[in-house]
């Protein structure tokens, strides 16, 4: 049973915790998951001028999120980021997706489209939060 693989610990006050994923592991997975949906968008347009053109590996949500399994370490963290991108697409209005999306972008520009400057520097803002909290 896939349950047998994935270990929780119930008395931890956060899920990534639970999963036995730390506070800066879980800030990674979900930069990754915001990356990459940024990326794939900005790669899709960037080579297709018609929408209707761009294939699903860059268009659907399912590939953000098999993206980004590809570089997990273990079940617990695929499960963690299934939660964080199911919360982010069925959880956050849409509004909110577009706000966040916009802010996003802009840092997905500056870091160069680099992924693990973006991913750095999400983290820092996911500490800011976190401290201002």
């Amino acid at each position: 049973m896939f349950t047998e693989k994935i270990t929780w610990d119930h008395s931890q006050r956060s899920i990534p915790m639970a999963l036995g994923i730390t506070e800066d592991r879980a800030a990674e997975i979900t930069g990754s998951l915001l990356f990459t949906e940024i990326d794939k968008a900005f790669t899709a347009h960037s080579l297709f001028d018609d929408e209707d053109d761009i294939p699903a590996e860059f268009s659907s949500k399912t590939a953000v999120l098999d993206s980004v399994l590809d570089d997990l370490s273990n079940h617990n963290e695929a499960i963690f980021a299934t939660y964080e991108w199911t919360k982010y697409m069925v959880v956050a209005s849409e509004e909110k997706r577009d706000r966040l999306k916009g802010a996003l972008s802009m840092l997905y520009m500056m870091s160069g489209q680099d992924k693990n400057k973006f991913i750095k520097e999400f983290k820092k803002k996911v500490q800011r939060d976190a401290n201002e909290d």
